[in-house]
């Protein structure tokens, strides 16, 4: 809008927003654009502690001296040496003194406006003119007034403090054209943006997001120092990928805090008294609650307050005022001498209780004022009305709190930890620190079904934050034991019991926990209860491949009539639809994923919508329905942090389709981190089978075959032989290629007799894949592509278009050596799938099949500006020279002005079209020595 504007000139462009709001940014940005203009004076007066006569202007002239020597100034020019005597020899001689001071004023102002105008395509952008002088501020209206037909005038001020006179100054401009523009906050998404640039990581959660929009108040410089505070201090920790805000002490940045602090020190002592009651609240309060705060009379308090306003400490939030931002309010809180403090917080928390306010409101009041008694009591009613709420994560922070700090006797202390075990595993709020408290409380619970509660809690919170399965399995022995009275819980931790992942676990034995725990539900009382445990015991049955899965989902659909409601029966329908998925039975899933209504999920907490939406990711990839599945992954990979199942399954989702894209860079990350989870088992067969293609592609075969191979076996020491299978054709290609086709073959026949009676939807395509790669390796042609076309037409039946597509070029490749005409139909359906589904890696890979032979297969042209093709673009060929002779991607980044993920993106390009495996490759490719 800006550059828009001044290329209309004469122009005048005024320029508002608060301190920070990053006014300067804009304006130097728009004015050293190419083609805006030739010359750019740029000055401000926030550098002068005292407003001086000219200041901005004569900032910015001092520059132009070499411009300034080739014009013929008029005689007018010289009344501006007094103000610029580096320019003497520039300017003409000085006309003597004027008359009056009112003619030398005008002087002054024609000389200006004549050295302007003979600067022609110019645009003068004078800063800050709040903080101007009388001088500058008559200058502006004057060259509004009247402008040289080539300037552009673009004036900024705060407008947070009302104290310019501009607009009544411009309020007569003569400038052909006029623009304003006022700059407000950064929504949340653009702090998302911001934040991100300046940690170079490509997600941040909406958590992190929503909490620096929320402190920063979308502040653009706010959020800058915040960022680097919190980053300074280790709160801020992450990687290129993602970022985590981690909790602990408030930061108020240095410059934040000078900025407020400043404001507020000008204030008269009564309206300063205000602000620190303001502080103290620290949240946008009404007037009458201000002053009962202050212990004043609302008609005073009221004078303060606008005073306030008017000087820019405090803003109107509606009718409630407030500070700007949280960062204000600490800043200045902090500011408050400590005994002044205290009681404040404590006459706060009195006003706050007798007008009936939340005790979550009153119970930092209570902390701050040292009434620890109080506090406690504050804080246990805010935890149980979080529970009331939903608001399970909230209600197990302050339950964390009450632990750590509040006055309890033993067995309220105990009695305060089964309420927190509870909200933890319903949340997700876990760590070390939560663990050692509920292990303390075992040892206080007197009541045997409590001690049993809290051992399931720590067995189910141990699963997210260790890998010591054996303790694990310990705390859920000892809740089967204590439980007696409990059989909801005591089925539960059989269920857990059941996990297939326990080291030396032998798969009869994880089956007879999960049927010990169905056969305990019939004594549940709670229908959710009971959907919950079935739905449970059959994720982990339907990944074993046991029939047994099929009644109990009968009976999650016959209790809730087809239409989970609540938390227990949204996650057992979510968690049966997850490995149904992974274990290809992808129309199952889809049904059962898609009978959870989106409030249903939503009410059921943040986790649980989170797993919702990633299992319908999943289903989606599985069945090659890829249209927008790049951006749902990218929001559900923002926001899985706290959540490790969301995490490990969007990196794996994100890979696969990363590495059909043809990002191979981004692709291996993701899919090696998906792949080292342990926990993971169900999932790890779509990443682990994607990066075994890949692998392979880079000449690693040898680390394909190990990969494949672990996979395989402890699938089969597992037990999760339904969602193995998918690896297994995959596998089976790296095992020719390194030499060991008995072992293939012996694998596969394991295998195959593993899988007798068990209920695997995949199983006929991926042994029809897996066999026809080994008849492709034996050279038997026509064979291997009848083998291959029957995967293809099995894959077809479960929905896997991905597979089926990969099946037919195989197949095709295989006709063509064999010179069947029938070769070109199957290479051209493989290449519209891919084409369909965007697989672009896999488009190139048949398309250089297809034209090997002499068949056609024209690159498809999806609209707008066409693109390169198989050929490098030039900011390819330019990146891949640099990374060709050895320069790190951030080195690249700096000389390019690119950012490091934008290269990583073109080298990862170079090497795909080149056929690069590594950066030694695209060397040689280049013919860099």
């Amino acid at each position: 809008m800006l550059v828009g504007a001044l290329t209309r000139r004469p122009a005048l462009v005024v320029v508002s927003g608060e301190a920070g709001i990053g006014k300067t940014r804009l304006v130097r940005a728009a004015v050293t654009t190419p083609g805006v203009c030739r010359h750019a004076v740029v000055g401000s007066s926030r550098w002068a502690r005292v407003p001086v006569p000219l200041g901005p202007l004569v900032e910015g002239l001092r520059h132009h001296a070499a411009t300034l020597a080739t014009l013929a100034l008029p005689a007018v020019a010289g009344a501006l040496r007094p103000w610029l005597p580096e320019l003497c020899d520039v300017l003409p001689p000085d006309a003597g003194p004027p008359g009056d001071v009112d003619t030398a004023r005008h002087r002054v102002l024609r000389a200006v406006r004549e050295v302007v105008g003979a600067l022609g395509d110019v645009v003068v952008v004078l800063e800050d003119v709040d903080r101007a002088d009388d001088l500058t501020l008559e200058l502006v209206g004057y060259l509004a007034a009247d402008p040289p037909p080539g300037l552009g005038l673009v004036v900024t001020f705060r407008d947070d403090e009302q104290r310019t006179p501009l607009p009544d100054l411009i309020a007569h401009a003569r400038a052909v054209h006029r623009a304003t523009l006022r700059l407000g906050p950064l929504s949340v998404d653009g702090t998302r943006q911001l934040a991100a640039s300046l940690t170079d990581a490509e997600l941040l959660p909406d958590d992190v997001a929503e909490g620096l929009h929320e402190r920063s108040g979308g502040v653009p410089l706010v959020v800058e120092e915040l960022v680097g505070a919190l980053a300074d201090q280790g709160l801020l920790v992450g990687d290129d990928e993602t970022v985590a805000l981690r909790p602990g002490p408030s930061t108020v940045p240095e410059v934040v805090r000078e900025a407020v602090l400043a404001r507020a020190r000008a204030l008269s002592p009564q309206a300063r008294r205000i602000v620190d009651v303001a502080a103290v609240l620290h949240r946008p309060t009404t007037v009458d609650v201000l002053a009962a705060c202050a212990s004043t009379t609302e008609e005073s308090a009221l004078e303060a307050i606008e005073e306030a306003l008017r000087a820019g400490v405090l803003v109107e939030h509606g009718a409630e005022p407030g500070f700007r931002h949280p960062l204000a309010a600490e800043a200045v809180h902090d500011a408050v001498p400590r005994l002044r403090r205290i009681r404040l917080h404590a006459r706060a928390a009195d006003v706050l209780e007798r007008l009936g306010a939340e005790p979550a409101r009153v119970a930092p009041h209570r902390w701050h004022a040292g009434q620890l008694d109080a506090w406690a009591v504050a804080v246990e009613r805010a935890a149980q009305e979080a529970v009331e709420r939903g608001d399970d994560g909230r209600a197990a922070r302050l339950l964390e709190d009450l632990l750590r700090h509040g006055p309890l006797p033993d067995d309220r202390w105990a009695e305060t930890a089964v309420r927190l075990g509870r909200a933890a595993v319903r949340s997700i709020h876990t760590g070390p620190e939560v663990l050692d408290l509920l292990e303390r409380a075992t040892g206080l619970a007197g009541d045997r079904s409590d001690r049993g509660e809290l051992h399931l809690a720590i067995a189910l919170l141990r699963s997210q934050v260790d890998r010591d399965p054996q303790s694990r399995r310990e705390h859920y022995l000892r809740a089967v034991d204590d439980l007696g009275d409990r059989p909801d819980l005591q089925a539960w931790a059989m269920v857990g019991l059941g996990e297939p992942t326990y080291p030396g676990r032998r798969p009869d034995e994880t089956r007879r926990w999960l049927h010990r725990s169905l056969a305990a539900v019939p004594a549940v009382a709670a229908g959710p209860d009971r959907v919950f445990l079935w739905g449970k015991a059959a994720m982990v049955l339907v990944a074993m491949g046991d029939p047994a899965w099929r009644a109990r989902v009968d009976d999650m659909v016959g209790t809730t009539g087809g239409v989970p409601a609540g938390r227990r029966e949204t996650s057992a329908f979510e968690s049966v639809a997850a490995d149904a998925a992974y274990s290809g039975h992808h129309d199952l899933a889809r049904d059962l994923i898609g009978a959870v209504p989106d409030a249903a999920a939503s009410e059921a907490g943040p986790g649980i919508a989170l797993r919702v939406r990633r299992t319908a990711a999943a289903i989606d990839y599985c069945t090659g329905r890829w249209d927008g599945l790049d951006r749902r992954l990218l929001v559900l990979a923002r926001n899985a942090g706290a959540y490790p199942s969301v995490r490990v399954a969007t990196d794996a989702l994100r890979g696969s389709l990363a590495l059909a894209r043809g990002d191979l860079v981004r692709a291996e990350r993701l899919l090696e981190r998906a792949v080292r989870e342990r926990d993971a088992a169900d999932l790890r067969p779509i990443p682990a089978g994607a990066l075994i293609r890949l692998l392979a592609a880079r000449d690693r075969p040898a680390d394909a075959f190990d990969l494949g191979r672990r996979v395989l076996d402890h699938a089969r020491g597992s037990g999760l032989l339904a969602p193995a299978v998918r690896v297994l054709p995959f596998w089976v290609g790296t095992a020719l290629r390194v030499g060991e086709a008995d072992a293939a073959a012996a694998v596969v026949g394991d295998l195959a007799r593993d899988l007798v009676g068990l209920d695997v939807p995949l199983a006929r395509a991926a042994e029809r894949h897996a066999t026809g790669l080994v008849e492709r390796g034996a050279r038997e042609w026509e064979r291997a592509a009848a083998t291959l076309l029957e995967a293809a037409t099995a894959y077809d039946r479960r929905g896997c278009r991905y597979e089926a597509a990969m099946t037919r070029e195989l197949a095709g490749g295989c006709l063509l050596d064999a010179g069947d005409p029938g070769a070109p139909a199957l290479l051209t359906a493989a290449l519209d799938t891919y084409r369909t589904l965007g697989a672009t890696w896999d488009e190139a890979r048949a398309a250089r099949t297809a034209r090997s032979a002499g068949i056609a297969a024209p690159a498809r042209h999806r609209g707008g500006r066409r693109g390169y093709g198989e050929e490098l673009s030039p900011r390819e060929q330019e990146v891949a020279a640099l990374a060709a002779v050895g320069r790190t991607d951030r080195e690249i980044a700096r000389e390019l002005h690119l950012s490091p993920r934008t290269v990583e993106k073109h080298v990862a390009a170079a090497r795909r079209k080149l056929g690069a495996a590594t950066r030694s490759a695209l060397a040689h490719r280049l013919g860099v020595r």
